[in-house]
């Protein structure tokens, strides 16, 4: 536990090979692995504002939506350890939020990660609003608005509402800063 908490880690889990092993386990424990690690290392950009709004106001009830937010948090690329420093931590965050700021003519570019997988999809829901964009039409984007379609922040408990809320700020914060 001290090491996974130095690391910033959740949860491990540990293959244990063996002498008597098969090479069919093996294959499996390889294609397992590269199931999940290539996807992540991969990733395709977020999506797009509209898009990801349509693809939220598509599902029928909480529940699908719920769904949804957290396959868009799949898409995330996941934040190297080396990435996840102190000084990225978003403060009032119940769950911890790893946020960089990386900019590219003009543009704003953020990495986001996050130990829960549903803050993990507001993340993404939250990127596909400000990422690529310049630190102007961050601040003038309607990010209300953008919730209100959803009827997201009725439908999230308070401490997720919160954590989805200072997601926000410190990326405005940032924006205001490169403005």
């Amino acid at each position: 536990m001290p090491l996974m908490q130095r690391l910033g880690l959740a949860g491990t889990v540990r293959a244990s090979l063996a002498l008597y092993s098969t090479a069919d386990e093996v294959d499996r424990l390889l294609a397992a692995l590269e199931e999940l690690l290539v996807p992540a290392l991969h990733a395709p950009a977020p999506a797009r504002a509209g898009d990801a709004l349509a693809e939220l106001k598509a599902a029928r009830g909480w529940e699908e939506r719920y769904r949804r937010l957290m396959l868009l948090g799949k898409d995330l690329p996941i934040m190297s350890l080396a990435e996840r420093e102190s000084a990225e931590l978003v403060p009032g965050c119940e769950s911890k939020v790893w946020l960089a700021l990386r900019t590219q003519d003009g543009r704003l570019h953020f990495a986001v990660d996050s130990e829960a997988r549903i803050v993990r999809g507001l993340a993404a829901l939250v990127l596909a609003a400000y990422d690529g964009k310049t630190g102007e039409d961050i601040l003038a984007f309607d990010i209300d608005a953008y919730f209100a379609e959803l009827d997201l922040l009725k439908q999230l408990s308070p401490s997720r509402g919160n954590g989805l809320l200072a997601i926000v700020r410190r990326i405005r914060t940032l924006a205001g800063g490169s403005a």
